[in-house]
């Protein structure tokens, strides 16, 4: 096989993949096989002059609800996954050299970082107005989410009043703690789902 053809085999996998994970809830690899499988095609894609894989969140928007324009973009988190490289380092202090320049922060001022596990949830964007939550919206495809207000109402996991008048946007991470998932799974599976 080519190395074109080892990168269209690639291309196809990464696609199938993407469909299952981001449109149908239904994902047959780990994020750290997912990754391999990146990486392994954009290095064959830099090595033959080619973009490397989509550099934009996968389409996670469902059949069956409404849709909301995000007002600003919803854009991805860049990874820093490892690597036998040590590539998670060289991204990381790329990422703090492009962050300094944005902040306008010299070498000599303190740039403080949290670090944390990653948690696989649902990327959301919360609008409150006059105090209340109004409006829940899930990334999508980055410029268009589905419209989840009912459904983050339901579940109790944020607040649905905020002491302050103002209208602003959160954007986060919902996700269910392991217990919780179980529960829900559990009662899922008995219902015949």
């Amino acid at each position: 096989m080519s190395d074109r053809e080892a990168l269209a085999r690639l291309a196809s996998e990464l696609a199938r993949h993407d469909e299952l994970y981001y449109r149908q809830a239904a994902p047959e690899l780990d994020d750290a096989a997912y990754d391999r499988l990146r990486d392994q095609h954009d290095v064959l894609a830099a090595r033959l002059g080619q973009p490397a894989w989509q550099q934009h969140p996968g389409d996670d928007r469902t059949e069956g609800f409404a849709k909301v324009r995000h007002r600003v973009a919803m854009l991805s988190l860049e990874k820093a996954a490892d690597g036998d490289d040590g590539s998670a380092a060289d991204k990381l202090a790329a990422w703090e050299v492009r962050t300094r320049k944005l902040l306008e922060l010299t070498d000599d001022r303190p740039l403080c970082l949290l670090v944390e596990a990653k948690i696989d949830g649902i990327s959301v964007g919360l609008t409150y107005r006059d105090g209340a939550l109004a409006l829940a919206v899930t990334r999508g495809d980055g410029v268009e989410g589905d419209d989840i207000t009912a459904q983050v109402r339901a579940c109790g996991a944020v607040p649905l009043r905020v002491p302050c008048r103002d209208a602003f946007e959160v954007r986060g991470e919902l996700y269910l703690p392991q217990p919780a998932f179980v529960r829900l799974r559990d009662a899922t599976l008995a219902e015949g789902g």
